[in-house]
């Protein structure tokens, strides 16, 4: 079959040649030349998501069939891809928002529609980790744990890891009321710098890609050593899924592997 997918990379992620990563956009074009919804399932099952999440690797250049996911429950449970695992896709039985190996050649990956996808990547243990940051997780501090799992199963060292935050609501738009911030002022002693007034009366302006970087920091990572896409999902529905503007949304897939 002939296509054309256009991923979403983190720019600065592109200069570590042996970390392939990228998020996939909202359409591929098809051999007629068709644009075509990529991914458009809320879930990760079914032989279209297969056929769809094949088709993302090979523009990846990645020979597997296909990724290895997870069942994402909003949390920071962390699941270890281990070797000869054999790649998986619909549902998975680990419950977790986190993946972490140092296998060459075994894609792993997150499914998002406004979460942030957060990728980590330690270029001298080369090893890396790919998690699903929604408020819940970011709350938990998903990121955080899953670096703390690297460190202990794969010696990385917090000065040389290197994160990436893919495609995700951006806080022009992710609005939430004062009771989802209560967590955040408990978890976090900087909350204020996380939040905005809304225009709208009692809400606020959330915003997600500063706390996961907040949480990066904590655990050790150099602010230095950490980057956005800059892509916000509700800003650019056009060619990414929001969950938030649209409701029944489809799924982008943030695919990480070692090469």
């Amino acid at each position: 079959m002939n296509f054309f997918i256009e991923p979403v990379f983190v720019a600065e992620l592109k200069k570590f040649p042996r970390l392939i990563h990228g998020t996939s956009p909202r359409f591929f074009t098809d051999e007629e030349n068709r644009r075509r919804p990529l991914l458009p399932r809320a879930n990760s099952g079914g032989d279209e998501t297969r056929e769809h999440v094949s088709l993302f690797l090979r523009s990846l250049n990645v020979a597997a069939p296909q990724a290895r996911l997870v069942r994402q429950v909003h949390g920071d449970a962390v699941f270890v891809l281990k070797k000869n695992d054999g790649p998986q896709a619909g549902s998975e039985n680990a419950e977790a928002d986190a993946i972490v190996a140092n296998e060459t050649g075994a894609p792993m990956g997150i499914l998002t529609a406004d979460c942030v996808p957060v990728i980590l990547y330690d270029p001298v243990a080369h090893a890396a980790g790919v998690a699903h940051a929604g408020r819940k997780g970011t709350e938990l501090g998903v990121v955080s744990r899953t670096l703390k799992k690297m460190r202990a199963l794969y010696g990385c060292e917090m000065k040389n890891v290197v994160m990436g935050m893919g495609p995700g609501i951006g806080p022009c738009c992710y609005e939430v009321d004062a009771a989802c911030l209560e967590i955040f002022k408990k978890n976090y002693a900087e909350w204020e710098d996380l939040v905005s007034p809304s225009p709208n009366d009692g809400r606020y302006l959330l915003d997600l890609f500063r706390a996961n970087e907040m949480d990066a920091q904590r655990a050790g990572l150099k602010p230095e050593n950490i980057f956005r896409s800059e892509l916000c999902t509700a800003c650019r529905s056009d060619i990414l899924y929001s969950y938030r503007k649209e409701g029944d949304a489809g799924r982008m897939i943030t695919v990480v592997m070692l090469a």
